[in-house]
């Protein structure tokens, strides 16, 4: 038995790396450096803490804008959400997940188009803050 999986195009590594323009905006994303002052280390009570410059802040809030947590009971977020473009999951440990989103209107559907039940448990999603 043939299959026509000719509608369907599959996506290489590279285009889910680097983004393709054929499954959504693609971003290019600026270069970010560190800058003298932009980091301070100091050690309180023997334990290190790390201070970042308002720049540096500024910069993750924007890189960080299209991001919420999850909390995760299944695996079956992209049939659940069905994103047009492509989603991002990154590990938090314990079944949180930070969810970074490419297309401002498929973040906008799921932060508002809820509520979102997986396997008769409620998803509760939250914008990254």
């Amino acid at each position: 038995m043939q299959v026509d999986n000719s509608k369907e195009q599959k996506m290489s590594w590279k285009d889910k790396l680097v983004g393709n323009a054929s499954h959504g905006k693609s971003q290019i994303r600026e270069e970010f450096r560190l800058l003298e002052g932009d980091a301070k280390v100091k050690t309180v009570d023997r334990i290190p803490s790390l201070t970042f410059s308002k720049r540096v802040h500024k910069h993750i809030e924007r890189d960080m804008a299209k991001t919420m947590i999850i909390k995760l009971m299944g695996r079956r977020i992209q049939s659940l959400w069905q994103p047009k473009n492509l989603i991002q999951l990154m590990d938090l440990e314990k079944d949180y997940y930070l969810v970074k989103f490419q297309d401002d209107e498929d973040y906008a559907t799921t932060l508002m188009g809820g509520p979102w039940i997986n396997f008769e448990h409620y998803l509760v999603v939250q914008p990254w803050s």
